[in-house]
């Protein structure tokens, strides 16, 4: 499910975030990554489906963004960038857990994840703060 007027990866020029004149942006994703169940005595972690679908991460996405007066900048599948502050960051994460995958990033560093997701195709999940699970 796409936002009307939000760009996806395929249509996002990831220059746009550096010109927007947000200084600070928070990607979120709709997975979640936990130790590999099945490696043993090993670190590899691996990303999980949170539980919502699409749509439901969406919705949510923009129920907060609308709460919080903030600006969704791109919005695809199972990601979404939007322009805000620490706080933002940190309310976000305290409203929903360890099911989503989360990182505060400046502008650069939100158009280098952007500008490798478009080159390679994928999710650099490297790109997110691991969030350990309670066992």
């Amino acid at each position: 499910m796409r936002f009307r007027n939000i760009p996806g990866f395929e249509d996002f020029d990831p220059e746009t975030l550096k010109k927007s004149g947000h200084r600070n942006f928070i990607i979120l994703g709709n997975f979640f990554f936990q130790d590999d169940p099945y490696v043993f005595g090993s670190r590899r972690r691996r990303n999980y489906k949170s539980g919502i679908t699409e749509a439901a991460f969406h919705a949510l996405v923009r129920e907060f963004c609308t709460r919080r007066n903030l600006q969704i900048m791109l919005a695809d599948e199972e990601v979404a960038i939007i322009a805000g502050s620490s706080g933002d960051f940190r309310q976000f994460q305290l409203e929903n857990g360890s099911r989503f995958s989360y990182d505060y990033v400046d502008a650069k560093k939100a158009a280098d994840y952007v500008s490798y997701t478009i080159t390679v195709g994928g999710i650099p999940h490297s790109q997110f703060r691991e969030v350990q699970l309670d066992a």
